[in-house]
């Protein structure tokens, strides 16, 4: 009876599997869908998270002192003045390649006492390597002329088009968000952005679509 032989040497199992619907096979494109959140750190301030799951969240950041753009006589400041300026960083533990449109739905708040504004923000995409950030492209909402008092949602569906970007182990995908105010405003007038994942009020949930190059 001859011996049996038994292979000593076996193909290595991938590290992962990765499951493709027809249209992200045929585009080499798949997209994920990722949602800002708001928690407080132990030092309570606001913590931004950047995860594709859904957990409950802070609905909402504002910054109350827009009245300091008013100049000390009292005077309009007709300039657009940057008040809302806040970095949310997702971290990459796999190489990645953007490459396609990233689509975010930017859901923004403001509401006003007595005098008016009008506002608009810039959604940036960045590479952060936790020194030197890369800017990756940007996206501007319709500016809002009038803000109402009611405590309303102005989202806006944004593209930012990103060809062959890639982003390394222990690099972030950061996103910036920019609010711009023009006009006069009291003390109690706010702006901000809402980041409500389990839309508490309608639209109110802040979503971040990224392109994904596959592998062949």
């Amino acid at each position: 009876m001859a011996e049996e032989i038994v292979p000593v040497v076996f193909r290595k199992s991938p590290e992962y599997i990765l499951s493709y619907n027809f249209v992200d096979y045929i585009s080499k494109i798949g997209y994920i869908n990722l949602y800002v959140l708001g928690a407080l750190d132990s030092s309570a301030a606001v913590d931004y998270i950047i995860s594709p799951n859904l957990f409950p969240s802070y609905i909402r950041t504002v910054e109350p002192k827009i009245r300091a753009y008013v100049t000390a006589a009292g005077t309009e400041n007709t300039g657009d003045v940057l008040k809302i300026d806040k970095d949310i960083d997702f971290f990459i533990n796999k190489q990645i390649i953007l490459n396609g449109k990233v689509i975010i739905k930017f859901p923004g708040y403001a509401k006003y006492v007595s005098d008016q504004f009008s506002i608009y923000w810039i959604v940036k995409v960045r590479k952060w390597d936790g020194t030197i950030e890369t800017d990756l492209g940007s996206a501007k909402t319709e500016t809002i002329p009038s803000v109402t008092t009611s405590d309303a949602v102005y989202f806006n569906i944004l593209e930012i088009p990103i060809s062959n970007k890639t982003l390394g182990y222990g690099e972030y995908l950061r996103v910036t968000i920019e609010g711009y105010v023009s006009g006069s405003a009291n003390a109690g007038s706010v702006v901000g952005f809402w980041h409500d994942p389990e839309e508490n009020v309608t639209d109110s949930n802040f979503i971040i679509s990224i392109p994904i190059k596959m592998e062949n």
